[in-house]
């Protein structure tokens, strides 16, 4: 891990500027100003420039991110936009790091990293698609500054009837030996850039769901090779068929640190129309078991699911079961909207049934209408107030 450090000038012509080096991220940024971030190896993760927000995943797709009247919204750009965005990103890292050097101070040493451009982001980003074997779908927001090691490819299950992210991915298991050298060329092909990332998360869908003994070899070898906590997903209706206490005891001993589960509601009918063939009782069994093994719970529900017609049955029996969960410190909650894909079973469903699909509006509005029943109903079933995160699950964000 590279030692944090940095410094602030005032230069002449220019706002004072400042840059820091911290867990293995570069920043640098006029007090009033641009402000732009990369690992260090020089790959863009955020940049603030001329008023607008732009985020750029590991694998080379830019978001840019918009807050307007207290609404955060996102749009992904398309090839030709992040292209030019990111030769105005170099451009400007160029101009700051220069400006540093001639004012006669000692700058960060990384003057090569305005030199490059987006021919090297694509092909590095090329580099980490073949060692993958194709895109990641999916990550936590939390996880953003994960490494992400493939262990399991596709999802077991794959029949969610709103669920795209698995599409023709055939459901596969990497042996223990694969995963490692996995992580080898990752940790080769990310270079100094390893530095920035703070978590391991074991991929793709329900990665913990397979034989214990192999996924407790896998999780001791990341945390032996590489010292950072686990992370993964699983689900609430294969994984209690097949995991015990004891089990969970073990991965947690091993490393695995937190666990995301889309529960998506609390209501039977939705989880029907959902295709998510969960016992409820069963679900809350199981994160029952892991939180008493040691394992923080990532729990997703989601806005607008079920549609209009199904809208109170959804919020009503999903903050109940939220509610009734052992939650604490460490445990998150996320509120994901709903997104009908057209091509996708639900959204035949709904139209069908007329079940009345909501706004964005509306789906926000549902959103906060949950987090404040779950927070309400948590503080009348429980003698201390709640102090887990209630927070949103934007799908269009969370690509790694």
């Amino acid at each position: 891990m590279a030692a944090s450090r940095g410094g602030y000038w005032r230069v002449d012509g220019m706002n004072d500027i400042g840059w820091k080096i911290d867990h293995g991220v570069f920043s640098i940024g006029q007090v009033s100003g641009d402000v732009l971030t990369f690992d260090l190896e020089g790959r863009i993760i955020f940049a603030s420039i001329s008023g607008r927000s732009y985020r750029r995943t590991i694998m080379n797709r830019f978001i840019e991110i918009i807050t307007a009247n207290g609404i955060r919204t996102t749009r992904e750009l398309d090839y030709g936009e992040a292209q030019e965005i990111a030769d105005v990103i170099y451009s400007r890292l160029g101009t700051l790091i220069s400006a540093v050097a001639l004012s006669g101070t000692d700058g960060p040493g990384l003057e090569w990293m305005g030199k490059r451009d987006w021919k090297w982001l694509v092909s590095d980003a090329g580099r980490l698609t073949e060692i993958y074997g194709g895109g990641i779908p999916v990550i936590p927001p939390d996880q953003y500054f994960a490494l992400y090691v493939r262990y399991t490819r596709g999802c077991p299950w794959n029949k969610c009837s709103f669920c795209r992210l698995y599409t023709g991915i055939n459901y596969a298991v990497s042996s223990v030996s694969s995963v490692l050298s996995q992580v080898d060329e990752l940790r080769a092909a990310l270079g100094r850039g390893i530095d920035s990332r703070r978590t391991v998360f074991l991929g793709d869908a329900n990665a913990i769901n397979t034989r214990t003994s192999e996924v407790v070899k896998v999780i001791t070898a990341l945390r032996e090779t590489l010292g950072l906590p686990v992370y993964a997903f699983s689900d609430a209706f294969t994984t209690p068929l097949s995991k015990s206490e004891s089990d969970y005891s073990q991965m947690h001993s091993a490393g695995l640190h937190r666990v995301y589960i889309g529960v998506e509601s609390g209501s039977r009918k939705v989880l029907e129309i959902l295709n998510k063939p969960m016992d409820l009782d069963t679900a809350l069994a199981e994160m029952r078991q892991m939180k008493a093994a040691g394992i923080s719970l990532g729990v997703i529900i989601m806005s607008g699911a079920g549609g209009r017609a199904l809208a109170e049955d959804h919020i009503r029996d999903t903050s109940h079961f939220v509610a009734n969960l052992p939650l604490g410190r460490g445990d998150m909650v996320y509120i994901s909207p709903m997104v009908e894909y057209r091509e996708s079973p639900y959204y035949d469903i709904v139209t069908k049934e007329k079940l009345g699909i909501l706004s964005a509006a509306e789906k926000m509005a549902q959103a906060q209408e949950l987090k404040d029943r779950i927070l309400g109903l948590w503080k009348e079933r429980n003698t201390l107030p709640p102090n887990f995160p209630v927070a949103p699950y934007l799908l269009a964000e969370s690509i790694y």
